[in-house]
């Protein structure tokens, strides 16, 4: 990611929190304090922290406002261009292929009778 693309995002972030905006709900008046911060590389990633503080009791209005926040930090990531990094594994397990002492005899007696009947 690009020094610039990087500022935009923390910008839009920096702005959502602040700033009152059209796009902004009556719930985000309960934001008492926030950060947004770059905070390191990753292997393929930059690390950003956005931590907001919302002062309610109502369970209810803290969840709407958190993933309206969440909402609209996706949409200034995607509108700067880019993505968010989800993480993911691939595990590759190789099968062995080990012959037991009885699956060897076996092979061997099947092929003994392929044999035996195709002279017949």
């Amino acid at each position: 990611m690009a020094s610039g693309l990087k500022r935009v995002i923390l910008s839009g972030v920096f702005t959502l929190l602040t700033l009152p905006t059209p796009r902004k709900t009556s719930t985000h008046q309960n934001l008492k304090t926030f950060r947004v911060n770059f905070t390191g590389f990753g292997e393929h990633f930059l690390n950003i922290e956005i931590h907001s503080y919302i002062d309610t009791v109502d369970i209810v209005e803290f969840k709407n406002t958190s993933e309206d926040l969440n909402l609209h930090i996706l949409d200034i990531i995607q509108s700067a261009g880019t993505r968010i990094a989800i993480p993911a594994n691939i595990e590759y397990h190789e099968q062995e292929n080990v012959s037991s002492p009885d699956s060897k005899q076996q092979a061997e007696q099947r092929i003994e009778t392929f044999r035996t009947n195709s002279k017949q």
